[in-house]
Protein backbone atom coordinates (compact mmCIF):
# COMPACT_ATOMS: atom_id res chain seq x y z
CA UNK A 1 0.00 0.00 0.00
CA UNK A 2 1.44 3.70 -0.97
CA UNK A 3 0.86 5.84 1.91
CA UNK A 4 0.14 9.50 1.03
CA UNK A 5 2.67 12.31 1.34
CA UNK A 6 2.58 15.75 2.66
CA UNK A 7 3.15 18.04 -0.06
CA UNK A 8 6.40 20.82 1.13
CA UNK A 9 5.26 23.88 2.02
CA UNK A 10 6.87 26.61 -0.86
CA UNK A 11 8.13 29.86 0.46
CA UNK A 12 7.21 33.12 -0.74
CA UNK A 13 9.40 34.35 -3.35
CA UNK A 14 8.06 37.91 -4.29
CA UNK A 15 11.00 40.12 -4.72
CA UNK A 16 9.93 43.00 -2.41
CA UNK A 17 11.89 46.12 -2.84
CA UNK A 18 14.57 46.90 0.25
CA UNK A 19 14.21 50.68 0.19
CA UNK A 20 12.30 52.87 -2.67
CA UNK A 21 13.81 52.71 -6.43
CA UNK A 22 15.27 55.99 -6.67
CA UNK A 23 16.95 56.61 -10.30
CA UNK A 24 20.63 56.28 -10.29
CA UNK A 25 23.13 57.19 -12.99
CA UNK A 26 23.73 54.82 -15.96
CA UNK A 27 27.70 53.21 -15.13
CA UNK A 28 26.96 51.12 -18.79
CA UNK A 29 26.73 52.31 -22.05
CA UNK A 30 24.75 50.03 -24.58
CA UNK A 31 27.70 48.82 -26.74
CA UNK A 32 29.55 47.88 -23.54
CA UNK A 33 26.36 45.52 -22.61
CA UNK A 34 26.45 44.68 -25.82
CA UNK A 35 29.83 43.75 -25.79
CA UNK A 36 31.31 46.47 -28.33
CA UNK A 37 34.82 46.70 -27.32
CA UNK A 38 35.89 49.07 -29.74
CA UNK A 39 34.99 52.77 -28.90
CA UNK A 40 33.84 53.85 -32.64
CA UNK A 41 30.38 55.46 -33.45
CA UNK A 42 27.33 53.75 -34.11
CA UNK A 43 25.28 54.70 -36.68
CA UNK A 44 21.62 52.84 -35.63
CA UNK A 45 18.43 53.59 -37.60
CA UNK A 46 15.33 53.85 -34.73
CA UNK A 47 12.09 55.35 -34.03
CA UNK A 48 10.73 58.32 -31.76
CA UNK A 49 7.18 58.26 -31.37
CA UNK A 50 6.61 56.28 -34.47
CA UNK A 51 8.84 58.47 -36.59
CA UNK A 52 11.76 57.55 -38.15
CA UNK A 53 15.10 58.24 -36.92
CA UNK A 54 19.00 57.91 -37.28
CA UNK A 55 20.63 57.98 -34.06
CA UNK A 56 24.76 58.32 -33.78
CA UNK A 57 25.83 57.04 -30.17
CA UNK A 58 29.56 57.65 -29.47
CA UNK A 59 30.47 54.77 -27.77
CA UNK A 60 32.50 56.83 -25.22
CA UNK A 61 29.70 59.38 -25.19
CA UNK A 62 28.77 59.76 -21.31
CA UNK A 63 25.75 61.61 -22.65
CA UNK A 64 22.53 61.84 -25.10
CA UNK A 65 21.63 64.62 -27.44
CA UNK A 66 18.71 65.50 -30.20
CA UNK A 67 18.69 67.77 -32.20
CA UNK A 68 16.44 71.04 -31.83
CA UNK A 69 15.19 70.15 -35.45
CA UNK A 70 14.34 66.65 -34.69
CA UNK A 71 12.12 67.33 -31.51
CA UNK A 72 10.71 70.52 -32.94
CA UNK A 73 9.48 68.03 -35.59
CA UNK A 74 8.55 65.57 -33.26
CA UNK A 75 6.69 68.27 -30.80
CA UNK A 76 8.64 67.03 -27.81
Amino acid sequence: MIAPTEEPKLEDTTLKPKEKDTPQPATRTVPTLAGYTNLQKLKIEGFIEQQSVIILNDAGSTHNFLSSKVAAHLLL
